[in-house]
């Protein structure tokens, strides 16, 4: 175990304690920005680069009002 120089608790919190949950954040509801619709489909996709060196994977929510498409980044990872 690392302790600090006063012989103390480490920075990172006592070894014996479990971490602090955090509590969620309030979730606000989806609004398209175009025509203000709430109802939203959702779909999954992946986008490559230029010459496909990475992918990424994104989470689309299409407005069923208007099928304005709005993206959401999960991540990506390269293809090699």
């Amino acid at each position: 175990m690392t302790q600090d120089a006063t012989g103390g608790v480490p920075p990172w919190g006592s070894p014996d304690s479990s971490p602090t949950p955090r509590s969620a954040p309030d979730r606000v509801e989806l609004q398209c920005p175009v025509c203000n619709g709430t109802s939203f489909r959702e779909e999954e996709g992946k986008v490559e680069t230029r010459w496909g060196m990475s992918k990424h994977v994104l989470t689309m929510r299409v407005c069923q009002s208007c099928a304005h498409v709005l993206f959401f980044y999960q991540g990506g990872a390269g293809s090699w």
